[in-house]
């Protein structure tokens, strides 16, 4: 099961009394409050921007403080028995194995690990955001798990590769074991990595016509740029970034072509002569 996204509330009493748990220094426990207090965002899109709005969930994004933040704050979850509890940043995934042998009692601590979880979110003022969490099984084909996620989930019976059971016709035959996870392996990865890749085709070609667009717009119809004047060279790092990044203005442009030429003409007009009296003899004394 994989938990996505665990968000603390600022505003929370847990939030400092846990921290003090791993954190004695009165000074850094202030600092991180005063820190993780009064951050605001909006929104940009094209031309408009939205109001300002207080964040009171969470930390500032893209730095190394929000996943130890969350690291300490749900410190409480923790692996027990037969449940392995990772996290990854922000995200929490529990693992846990049912057997054929004990299966009912395998469900049951599964069930009771997930209800731990909720109820410790529920205590500390955690978000837990329902919607995006997920429960992956890989069942055997002798083992029905009906899942927690859904009264309606149902579990596909995979192919037992130690049993005699049906197989898929485009499988190979029982005992060709590595055969079949290098079909799976062969076949689902290049799937993906097409369609990425058409996607990512499509929206290099979308992003070049607004750009082109917009350069077009700033300059002047005597000097409009050609189609192919707007391509990217193959070897250019992050073209995406490049696209979408705003053009240059055209007083930039004139501004950088004359400072230019002026020091090209400066260095056309250096020049250095030769002097034999520059070039003194290095001579060793005998004694």
């Amino acid at each position: 099961m994989l938990i996505n996204t665990i968000v603390f509330v600022l505003s929370s009493p847990y939030v400092y009394s846990d921290l003090s748990g791993f954190i004695t220094e009165p000074w850094l426990l202030h600092w991180l409050a005063q820190f993780l207090t009064g951050w605001s965002r909006h929104v940009k899109l094209e031309n408009g921007l939205s109001d300002r709005s207080e964040i009171k969930v969470g930390v500032p994004q893209g730095g190394p403080l929000s996943a130890l933040l969350f690291t300490l704050y749900t410190d409480e979850i923790k692996s027990g028995g037969h449940i392995s509890i990772t996290k990854y940043a922000d995200d929490t995934a529990i693992l846990c194995k049912i057997s054929k042998s004990s299966c009912v009692n395998d469900q049951l601590n599964y069930q009771q690990s997930v209800n731990d979880v909720v109820s410790t979110c529920d205590r500390k003022n955690l978000l837990l955001n329902a919607k995006k969490s997920k429960e992956m099984c890989f069942a055997n084909i002798n083992i029905k798990h009906q899942g927690l996620l859904s009264a309606n989930h149902k579990v596909s019976p995979y192919m037992n590769l130690r049993d005699g059971g049906d197989r898929h016709p485009k499988l190979p035959k029982k005992g060709d074991e590595q055969s079949v996870l290098d079909e799976i392996l062969h076949t689902l990865p290049n799937v993906a990595a097409l369609e990425s890749r058409r996607m990512e085709q499509q929206e290099y070609l979308d992003r070049a016509r607004q750009y082109g667009s917009r350069v077009n717009n700033l300059v002047p119809s005597t000097s409009r740029l050609q189609s192919h004047m707007l391509q990217l060279h193959n070897g250019t790092s992050m073209p995406y970034s490049v696209l979408a990044a705003e053009p240059i203005p055209l007083h930039d442009i004139n501004l950088i072509t004359h400072t230019a030429e002026k020091m090209w003409n400066a260095c056309e007009g250096i020049r250095v002569n030769h002097k034999e009296d520059l070039v003194v003899n290095f001579e060793i004394p005998d004694n």
